[in-house]
């Protein structure tokens, strides 16, 4: 049987900003060349010179093909010149693979930037990826592969490099754009990969170690920050014929310090996605912003007097919304008091959490059951926000189980309450392992209750209904 590889005999590649001998870029061009592509290692900076013909030479010595070509990218004659210089190195007239690595950072606030560093940033970080596109892509084959090499900082809005995360949000933006423009049309496979904290040259000495502290402290397999070869092995396989089904991603090789608790984030999703519908959810999410730490600067969830204002807001709207009898039971209404008894969680005010809990049981009466609502994101908030405030109040949820297909329609009262009682404990029970000897922030963190959370929403015969 012949063994099976990541080969890369025959192709074509650029990789741009692949200078540095200890960078991203350099790292990827290596990993390409090791596996049969041609590559050209692309520069500026004179400074860089002697570094990038190292790069090449280190190729070359290892049996590889490697070209330099050191021209800007801000210009679409300078994209153009480094797709010349390829086809004339390589003797070809074609290219099979084009990685976006070229980006400049900028750390530092908003209001602290000047318009020179913005138009350097947005230079490199967007007009360059579009530029080499626009030369690049013409003279790809079907099959062809585009990586662009984005960062956790488009997603995370670090306050200390705004400026940089909004230029990869928008290469993030491209790369999704960029799947379905030359998908079907031209067979390209398009991604992104984001890497976490990488110590290279692009991060100041003087910053170093303060810089990757903390998502060190967060990363979820191995207690050390990535290096240029963590992130050159996950392209390798977007570019690799292995990845044909892989297109219009967004992939983070950080070990996941940029990923949220898988709860916290459907009730997130929820509250922004109802507040473009509603007005009380709006007042909520604004309430909700004011309390997140990492606004605020604190280690938990505090109300302040601006987040009270937005929160009575938004109930004062609920209120006139819930005089219309048909609305009580509104998915959209729902959601708010939802998300009003988590902000009351997160802020532990638990005598307001089981007033808007009593609400909710009336509402999903009215409705006829948690199942009848259409959103599972709804349906799965909705539990967990009802069994993580009961079990910290040690009471019963508000929320119960019934079974919907009764083999006996003249079961009594006693034998149907014992029934129900059954299932709920059964319930609790395997909750409550999940739950032992956890805080509150582990349990709302914890992946393996939502797990079991979804699978209640679809247990057969079984609807929740408010006791």
């Amino acid at each position: 049987m012949a063994i099976d590889s990541l080969s890369l005999d025959g192709k074509i590649a650029i990789v741009t900003g692949s200078g540095r001998e200890n960078g991203i870029g350099a790292a990827i061009a290596i990993t390409l060349a090791r596996n049969g592509a041609a590559v050209t290692i692309h520069y500026v900076s004179d400074s860089v010179t002697k570094r990038a013909h190292a790069v090449a030479q280190g190729i070359r010595a290892d049996g590889g093909k490697a070209a330099v070509v050191q021209t800007s990218i801000e210009t679409p004659e300078g994209a153009q010149y480094l797709v010349n210089e390829t086809l004339r190195a390589f003797n070809t007239d074609h290219i099979d693979i084009l990685i976006n690595n070229a980006g400049v950072p900028l750390f530092g606030e908003t209001l602290a930037v000047n318009p020179q560093q913005l138009t350097g940033v947005l230079d490199v970080n967007i007009k360059g990826p579009i530029f080499v596109a626009q030369a690049v892509v013409p003279l790809i084959a079907p099959g062809g592969r585009i990586v662009n090499i984005s960062s956790i900082a488009s997603k995370l809005g670090d306050n200390y490099i705004p400026v940089y995360g909004a230029s990869k949000a928008a290469l993030d933006s491209l790369t999704w754009s960029w799947a379905k423009e030359w998908g079907r049309s031209k067979g390209i496979t398009v991604n992104g990969v984001a890497p976490g904290p990488v110590l290279t040259d692009a991060i100041p000495a003087a910053i170093a170690e303060e810089f990757q502290r903390p998502s060190i402290e967060i990363t979820r397999a191995a207690n050390r920050a990535g290096t240029s070869k963590d992130i050159a092995d996950a392209v390798l396989l977007l570019v690799s014929e292995k990845a044909r089904w892989i297109t219009g991603q967004y992939i983070s090789v950080s070990v996941a310090v940029d990923q949220e608790a898988p709860v916290c984030k459907l009730m997130r999703e929820l509250c922004f996605a109802l507040a473009f519908a509603d007005d009380s959810a709006m007042h909520l999410v604004l309430a909700r912003l004011e309390i997140d730490p990492e606004r605020t600067g604190g280690q938990a969830s505090q109300e302040s007097a601006s987040s009270l204002t937005h929160y009575n807001a938004s109930i004062e709207i609920l209120r006139n919304q819930l005089g219309v009898a048909q609305l009580m039971a509104h998915e959209a209404i729902i959601g708010v008091v939802v998300n009003l008894a988590c902000y009351d969680m997160f802020t532990n005010n638990l005598t307001r959490w089981k007033t808007h809990m009593s609400g909710l049981q009336k509402m999903i009466e009215y409705r006829g059951g948690i199942n009848t609502l259409s959103s599972q994101y709804l349906q799965v908030t909705t539990i967990w926000m009802d069994l993580t405030g009961s079990m910290i109040l040690d009471q019963p949820p508000h929320l119960t189980l019934y079974q919907a297909d009764l083999e006996d329609e003249a079961m009594d009262f006693v034998q149907k309450s014992h029934r129900d009682t059954e299932l709920l404990l059964e319930l609790l029970l395997k909750l409550s392992y999940l739950a032992a000897g956890k805080s509150e922030l582990d349990l709302s963190e914890d992946s393996a209750l939502l797990e079991e959370l979804q699978k209640v929403t679809c247990l057969p015969g079984v609807v929740f209904m408010a006791n």
